[in-house]
């Protein structure tokens, strides 16, 4: 059933109650992310030869920005959220009780199981619930220790900070700092990645805002009618087309002329195409709610798009489980032919696509429906805001 989305309320806004480009977006973001996952042990130059298996293995090592659309998505529907309800008396409290209802029982459950599975031990365990996985290296473990967790850990400190950022500055301010965070960001990976070879600029939080930054950007820029439905199309396609040429670049430098400098900034163009095909998204949902009124989210994009928080969480061990019985009951030679290592994984993947919608239909449903007596309505505030901090000179 379609969500009736308060497009008259918001006199033409590009923002729906329900997105269902976004529902896609995370779909693509959680298959990149498997694909990633699933093929980015695999050895391709046997089977391709030096020139198409070393592109074959950078096509395929781009599957980790997947990552980097769910931050853009994040950064996006967060600061949409913050911004529309910052003048609500009961700000903080809507937005922490509904973020925690979204993530923490899933979270949650799947700590248990990874720890009665051994894949993580109490001190990581420690180290995901203070979301820190990506500094568990603090507590003794290694980095790699279920290492999916990070960007959990990273968008749990963005929520810590984000809210009152939103709360106490003008839109301006907002914008002139997440502007800065945009050019100061891949300058500063620039840095690490050249000083030294142990710095991790990929999964640290202060080398990775600027692509939360660049969906709060947008938020702020379609929610202030800056990108509306007349320019919307031009600026999606710009950003999208930017990002697919310097993408191209991207893996072939990936696969050929693979340096630091091309780590540090190999990001952005796969950070800039999510946010053209947002935008493009976002004027597809709008045209057709205006033709048709329908927000109806449908394909299999959307379908794992509805699945994708619990399949982020699950899929790694699922993946590791299904290699250690491949070897333990065929042979570990097995995983070095293409066909037969493609085939273990389209099964593994079936697995924890079933896992992800039972959790997602049985577990997650029952708590998400709670936050309907938290969400967020365009409603008159109930509150003067907070007296913003004074722009510097």
């Amino acid at each position: 059933m379609a969500t009736l989305a308060p497009a008259k309320q918001r006199q033409g806004s590009l923002i729906l109650r329900h997105m269902p480009s976004l529902d896609s977006l995370r779909g693509l973001a959680v298959l990149l992310v498997l694909l990633f996952h699933g093929y980015g042990s695999f050895n391709w130059l046997p089977v391709y030869g030096g020139f198409w298996g070393a592109l074959l293995a950078s096509v395929v090592g781009c599957g980790r920005f997947g990552v980097n659309v769910f931050f853009v998505l994040s950064g996006f529907l967060i600061t949409g959220i913050l911004l529309r309800s910052r003048e609500r008396v009961d700000f903080y409290r809507n937005f922490y009780i509904r973020r925690a209802l979204r993530i923490l029982p899933v979270y949650l459950l799947v700590l248990v199981l990874l720890w009665l599975l051994h894949a993580i031990d109490l001190r990581f365990a420690l180290a995901a619930l203070l979301f820190l996985a990506n500094f568990s290296r603090l507590f003794g473990v290694p980095m790699t220790e279920y290492g999916a967790l990070w960007s959990l850990a990273v968008e749990e400190q963005f929520y810590l900070l984000w809210p009152t950022c939103v709360r106490r500055l003008r839109d301006r301010t907002l914008a002139r700092l997440l502007v800065g965070v945009l050019c100061i960001e891949p300058l500063l990976r620039l840095l690490a990645a050249h000083l030294s070879s142990r710095i991790d600029i990929h999964y640290k939080t202060p080398f990775v805002l600027d692509f939360l930054a660049y969906g709060a950007l947008l938020a702020l820029l379609v929610e202030r009618r800056r990108i509306h439905a007349e320019n919307v199309r031009r600026i999606g396609l710009v950003l999208l087309g930017t990002g697919a040429a310097a993408g191209l670049l991207a893996i072939w430098c990936g696969a050929f002329h693979n340096n630091s400098t091309v780590d540090a900034l190999a990001d952005l163009p796969f950070t800039w195409g999510t946010c053209g095909l947002l935008l493009l998204g976002l004027r597809r949902d709008h045209s057709r709610f205006e033709h048709t009124g329908n927000t109806e989210a449908t394909g299999p994009l959307a379908f794992y798009g509805y699945i994708s928080y619990g399949l982020y969480l699950i899929h790694v061990e699922v993946f590791t489980l299904a290699k250690r019985f491949v070897v333990a009951h065929v042979q570990s030679q097995a995983l070095d032919n293409l066909a037969f290592y493609s085939a273990a994984l389209a099964i593994a993947i079936a697995v924890a696509t079933g896992i992800a919608w039972l959790s997602r239909r049985y577990f997650e449903a029952p708590i998400l429906s709670l936050k309907n007596k938290w969400q967020d309505r365009f409603a008159r505030p109930t509150a003067p805001p907070p007296a913003p901090a004074p722009v510097s000179s």
